[in-house]
This record gives C-alpha cells, sequence and structure tokens, in this order.
C-alpha cells in the first residue's frame, strides 16, 4: 500500500471516530432528555425539553403516546446512526491492513445494510408520528417521498458494493486455490 492512500486510510478513520463520538453524544443527550421529562412529567419540563432556543418544537395538545414513541424513534435512529459509522470504520480499518475480499468485510456491509434498512423504516415511522402531530382538517397527510427514495437509493449502492466484495471474494478463494 502506498504513503498516499495510508495516509487516507488514517485521516478517513479519524473523521469516522470524530462522528461516531458525535453519535455517542447525541445518544447520550436523548438519554438525558428522556430522564429528565420523565423525572419531571410537567408540562413545562416538557417544553423546555422539547425547545430550541426560544422556539418551540412541541404543539401542546399532544398525546403522550406520541411523545414517547417519538423518542424512542429518535433513539433508534440515533443507534442506526452508530452502527452505519461504526461498521465502515471496521471496514476501512480492515482495507488499511490489507485483508480486501475477506469475510469479516463482507459483514460489516451487511450490518450496515440492515443499519440503512432500519433507519429508514424508523424514519419512515418519524414522519407519520409528525404527520399526525401536524394533522388537522385542513392540512394533508405528507409523507417526504424524497427522502424515502434517497433511502432506497443509498441501500441499493450499498447492495451493490456487498455484491462486488462477495464475487471478489469468490475470485480470491478460486485464486487462492489455483496455487
Amino acid at each position: 500500500m502506498t504513503n498516499k492512500s495510508n495516509i487516507i486510510f488514517k485521516l478517513l478513520s479519524i473523521l469516522i471516530i470524530l462522528v461516531e463520538i458525535g453519535t455517542i453524544a447525541a445518544i447520550g443527550l436523548l438519554i438525558k432528555g428522556g430522564v429528565l421529562v420523565t423525572l419531571h412529567p410537567d408540562q413545562n419540563t416538557i417544553n423546555y425539553s422539547m425547545s430550541l432556543g426560544h422556539h418551540s418544537l412541541l404543539n401542546s395538545h399532544v398525546s403522550p403516546l406520541i411523545l414517547i414513541s417519538t423518542y424512542f424513534l429518535a433513539l433508534f435512529i440515533s443507534a442506526s446512526y452508530y452502527f452505519i459509522i461504526d461498521s465502515p470504520r471496521r471496514l476501512v480499518n480492515n482495507l488499511r491492513q490489507g485483508a480486501y475480499f475477506v469475510q469479516a468485510n463482507l459483514m460489516q456491509i451487511k450490518k450496515v445494510m440492515i443499519a440503512v434498512l432500519c433507519m429508514m423504516i424508523f424514519q419512515f415511522m418519524t414522519s407519520i408520528n409528525y404527520c399526525l402531530v401536524q394533522l388537522n382538517a385542513t392540512q394533508e397527510f405528507d409523507l417526504p417521498l424524497s427522502e424515502i427514495f434517497t433511502n432506497i437509493l443509498i441501500l441499493v449502492a450499498i447492495y451493490v458494493i456487498y455484491l462486488i466484495f462477495n464475487k471478489g471474494m469468490a475470485l480470491q478463494e478460486d485464486s487462492d486455490s489455483m496455487i
């Protein structure tokens, strides 16, 4: 491996670790907000935990069931992001060590596919929750189709990468058996 590609892999690893730390911090803040609302379930605490500066993000007539489901969906989406970030870090480490077409890389790509699929489902459920909160007689039920199609394209791209690594692994095994 050349010195240039080694530097790129190291920078990529550092960037992924920084994003991973940010994701863990976001999960921690979500848990802290959930604990805060659980310990003090009055309307002021809920409004404080659901506000951004002086702008409230919460309609005051929201069902507690929708609040709880939105909270758990946010946790699940954050956990999906963590797994989406963690698997490429492991994949980059394997590639940096020269292990290109191995079973471990296939497993990491498969984990990314599963995490992206889960994130897509959780985002869809969050969109439905948002529509339920904002729904009144004059609004239509609006789901963000562009996000859904973008996630499907990402999933297809990851699947193509999986197929490339799978074929490369089969060719590597065939080459090793010939030698």
